[in-house]
């Protein structure tokens, strides 16, 4: 079964709330992690880190775009 692959990106400020860390750390830990990428930048808008995950789900469909436990064709 191939790996569906795809993105989320969080910014975090280190003057910010600390429900952004708790829903970042959420994230990390409700999800298979393929890689993370951080940097810190320093923007109008203040400085802080922008983190992208990048995290994969299973894909369970088959050919036809259905459920393989769903899928009886032949």
């Amino acid at each position: 079964m191939p790996l569906l692959t795809q993105y989320a990106s969080f910014y975090v400020s280190p003057f910010g709330e600390r429900t952004v860390t708790d829903e970042l750390n959420v994230f990390l830990r409700s999800h298979r992690i393929v890689n993370v990428e951080k940097r810190l930048i320093d923007s109008e808008r203040g400085t802080g880190w922008v983190f992208l995950i990048e995290y994969g789900n299973i894909d369970t469909r088959n050919s036809a775009g259905f459920p393989r436990s769903f899928y009886t064709g032949a």
